[in-house]
């Protein structure tokens, strides 16, 4: 098992959680309540600095209820943390949708995953010697699916 160290950097901030053990990313809190109006990006604090081990990096993503419910968005989601980072995670979120969105101290706003950083090299190559494939150059949406 891995250990992400935190420090609280407010006194309202909370441990990040999972609904159940298989789930891949944990709820982050907001620790302060904010309002988000229409067309507006607010930062939402979670009032935690983290340390992931060595080796890994963290994402915040939206959480799919307030993407779906109140059309919040996470404008330059997936949010990558690199790992150095000692700063507050500050989550900022835009308002797409029609309505005033209330973010209240507490409350799930958006998730954090860890993952593993693979150490890799550019080689550059000729075009024939990469690999032919089935789909060859076709653009976006060339698979007809």
């Amino acid at each position: 098992m891995l250990t992400i160290k935190f420090h609280r950097s407010h006194p309202e901030a909370k441990i990040p959680t999972k609904a159940h053990d298989t789930d891949a990313a944990w709820d982050l809190y907001a620790c302060e309540s904010e309002i988000i109006d229409v067309g507006e990006c607010v930062g939402i604090r979670s009032g935690l600095v983290i340390e992931p081990p060595i080796g890994y990096f963290t994402i915040i993503v939206p959480r799919s209820g307030l993407a779906t419910n109140h059309k919040l968005i996470i404008p330059n989601s997936p949010c990558v943390i690199d790992p150095p980072y000692r700063g507050e995670l500050i989550t900022y979120m835009f308002n797409l949708g029609r309505e005033v969105v209330h973010i209240k101290q507490g409350e799930r706003y958006a998730q954090i995953l860890l993952l593993p950083i693979f150490r890799s090299v550019w080689d550059e190559v000729h075009w024939e010697e990469l690999t032919t494939t089935d789909r060859g150059s076709g653009g976006f949406g060339s698979t007809g699916r």
